[in-house]
């Protein structure tokens, strides 16, 4: 028996709509195609070499050695857009994608090695492990 949502969109739910709050090691992909994890926890920040301290609510996090990337959550409204003053929409969020378990994966060694591009990739390809649960239309 379906439910009265489902029966309106045709399908079993819908990803367009408004947000998710983002949450701890969510994978997002920005309007550019750059994928990042979501880091809220002080000690893991920490291991990506900030100053926690300075971060309000959390990073977006991405590792492509020997570089690494990071944005500040605080600079996402409630849509996920990126506010600044500067032109251009490339660190809009327009994918969320979230673990089906709680946390990164363990076989990694550190955050670090979570975070790496090609770790993010290979883990959001994976349906055991993410699930897309919201993309920009």
């Amino acid at each position: 028996m379906r439910h009265i949502h489902e029966s309106i969109i045709g399908r079993k739910g819908s990803r367009a709509g408004m947000p998710p709050e983002i949450e701890a090691h969510d994978i997002v992909i920005t309007r550019d195609g750059e994928v990042y994890m979501v880091l809220t926890d002080p000690d893991e920040i920490i291991q990506v070499r900030i100053d926690s301290n300075k971060i309000n609510g959390g990073i977006l996090c991405r590792t492509d050695r020997p570089k690494r990337s990071w944005v500040s959550l605080a600079r996402y409204n409630k849509l996920l857009e990126f506010t600044s003053n500067k032109p251009g929409r490339i660190f809009d969020i327009d994918e969320v994608y979230r673990g089906v378990w709680a946390g990164y994966d363990r076989k990694f060694q550190n955050v670090l090695d979570a975070c790496d591009v090609d770790n993010l990739w290979d883990l959001i390809s994976d349906k055991r492990k993410y699930d897309l649960v919201w993309k920009r239309y």
